[in-house]
């Protein structure tokens, strides 16, 4: 999960433009025992497809922790 939160905020830095903005939020979300992380940047953004495969990595990484705990 660290890796992929690295990932995202390195390249929403390195594609934003010389003076743009990247916002970055991390919300804990109490009732469900989670953190919420926002990246934001106002440079060249990802394709669905590029989305959605982060979205399955996550939720392999997910599943993987789950996985240990329970074992």
């Amino acid at each position: 999960m660290n890796q992929v939160v690295t990932n995202l905020l390195t390249n929403a830095i390195k594609y934003t433009p010389n003076g743009g903005q990247v916002n970055v939020s991390i919300e804990l979300v109490e009732y469900k025992n989670e953190y919420v992380f926002s990246i934001e940047n106002f440079g060249v953004t990802l394709s669905k497809d590029e989305l959605d495969k982060i979205c399955n990595v996550i939720r392999n990484a997910e599943y993987i922790i789950l996985w240990k705990e329970v074992s």
